[in-house]
């Protein structure tokens, strides 16, 4: 699951927040894979670089979420601890800088569709609630 075109629309949760770090995280890793790992960081440490804003991400979302009352926040905060295991252990692994970039891109789609997709629908629920 790669995706190397803009930012889908239907990636937003409307948050603004939330969506201008997954816009900047996610046109990173496409900066770095497309230019071989010439921005950003020293290619070695793509992988570090990403877990640290990805932290940073996660932690302002689970903030966002508990203002709101994100009944699913729980669960939420408990897959973002797992999705940060999963990518810590790649360190272990022989992949090169743009597959790790590649693993860190497949990382972000997959929380976006399945944890902030749900999220989204909550807040357009509070928002027509008035």
């Amino acid at each position: 699951m790669s995706y190397e075109g803009s930012f889908p629309q239907a990636w937003e949760t409307g948050v603004d927040e939330i969506d201008k770090d997954h816009h900047h995280l996610f046109k990173s890793l496409n900066e770095f894979v497309a230019t071989g790992g010439k921005t950003l960081v020293d290619d070695g440490h793509i992988l570090d670089w990403f877990l640290a804003k990805l932290m940073n991400h996660f932690e302002k979302e689970e903030r966002i979420m508990e203002l709101h009352g994100y009944r699913g926040l729980g669960e939420h905060r408990d897959h973002h601890r797992y999705v940060y295991r999963q990518l810590s252990a790649l360190k272990d692994k022989d992949l090169t800088p743009t597959e790790l970039a590649h693993e860190c891109q497949k990382a972000l789609i997959r929380d976006l569709l399945v944890k902030d997709l749900p999220f989204k629908e909550f807040m357009q629920k509070k928002k027509a609630a008035g």
